[in-house]
């Protein structure tokens, strides 16, 4: 078989008599192959998820779509007048939200659900559902999209941690009841505190 005239082939691979892709998950990164199966796992399809939760190759392509949403944020971050430090700092500060949600989400399932399975396999799923934060360069499409994460990790826990649907869908409601309460503290105390800023500088006039 001849070598396609194709920069993304090589044929000098060891071993291989014909020819084989350069990023076909056996000499790199498979990030055509992962983001297919992303759109899989987004689109509900719990036998992928399993598959991606198994694959320890998985998590470097899931890492980068993790990124990518931290950096899409920073674009749209940008537009509203946002600094272009950002576009450094976000998509870290994106990797680290996520190994702590997903921890938080591994910790409530089996502990509190009966789920079984790591948290490894459960990050390598979730890791590929981070390409609906892509729709975040978009600030209010992407908070709407955002919320189909609910049914997606529903089905990754259904297939990755084997959990009946019900408790999986009692996991998810937890985690965001969690995270829900904790943005309207964390309001409350910041309004509080900018009303009490507000009134010193009344009484000091």
């Amino acid at each position: 078989m001849t070598a396609p005239e194709d920069p993304w082939y090589d044929n000098r691979v060891p071993g291989n008599p014909g020819w084989q892709p350069i990023f076909d998950g056996r000499n790199g990164m498979d990030l055509a192959g992962s983001l297919n199966k992303a759109i899989e796992i987004v689109k509900l399809n719990g036998s992928v998820a399993a598959e991606v939760g198994r694959d320890e190759q998985s998590l470097q392509p899931g890492l980068v779509f993790i990124a990518a949403s931290g950096l899409a944020a920073a674009i749209a971050s940008i537009f509203g007048h946002g600094g272009i430090g950002g576009l450094i700092m976000m998509p870290v500060m994106a990797i680290v939200g996520y190994f702590i949600g997903v921890a938080i989400l591994h910790l409530v399932a089996t502990i509190a659900f009966g789920g079984k399975g790591d948290f490894m396999s459960l990050l390598r799923a979730e890791s590929h559902a981070a390409i609906l934060g892509w729709a975040g360069i978009i600030p209010i499409i992407g908070s709407l999209v955002s919320l189909w994460h609910f049914p997606v990790s529903v089905v990754i826990l259904q297939n990755v941690y084997g959990m009946p649907r019900d408790k999986a869908i009692a996991t998810v409601a937890v985690i965001a009841g969690f995270f829900l309460l904790l943005g309207l503290v964390m309001m409350l105390f910041f309004g509080a505190l900018l009303g009490g800023l507000f009134m010193g500088m009344n009484a000091g006039r």
